[in-house]
């Protein structure tokens, strides 16, 4: 069994931090919701092919994968995403997006399982999720489940 991620929409911490509580995670009738990579490593080195900022500068941010939820919670939790990264998928056109899915199916947290091909519509949907994010009161979420 593997760990569930899904990135979705809240207009605040609290509202966010509520969707751990749910036993299925953020519910698409409620929230725009993408199922995807893990926020923490995965999310920083997809940031660091886009923009080009140091992995190790990314993650060293307080504002990285930031717990939102409960510390104590034993199967799932909720982490924020930053304006930047949210910035930064927003910003990305379709080639930019294809040309980074290449080096980032090659990290090691892909284990060589997955090809560049496989991972762009997930891009697309994520990009499309922080596009609808931009310009609203409301920031981009990840939903952890173990």
């Amino acid at each position: 069994m593997s760990n569930l991620y899904v990135y979705f929409a809240a207009t605040t911490d609290g509202a966010a931090a509520a969707v751990a509580d749910s036993t299925d995670g953020p519910v698409a009738d409620e929230h725009p919701v993408v199922e995807g990579v893990d926020p923490v490593v995965q999310g920083a080195t997809l940031l660091s092919l886009i923009n080009g900022r140091p992995y190790d500068e990314i993650t060293s941010d307080p504002a990285w994968a930031r717990l939102v939820s409960s510390p104590d919670a034993l199967d799932a939790w909720v982490v924020s995403l930053p304006d930047g990264f949210t910035a930064a998928l927003a910003d990305s056109s379709e080639l930019e997006l294809t040309r980074v899915a290449g080096p980032w199916s090659e990290t090691e947290e892909f284990w060589g399982a997955v090809a560049a091909e496989d991972l762009i519509p997930m891009l697309q949907e994520l990009r499309k999720l922080a596009v609808g994010v931009r310009g609203t009161d409301a920031a981009l979420y990840c939903w952890i489940s173990l």
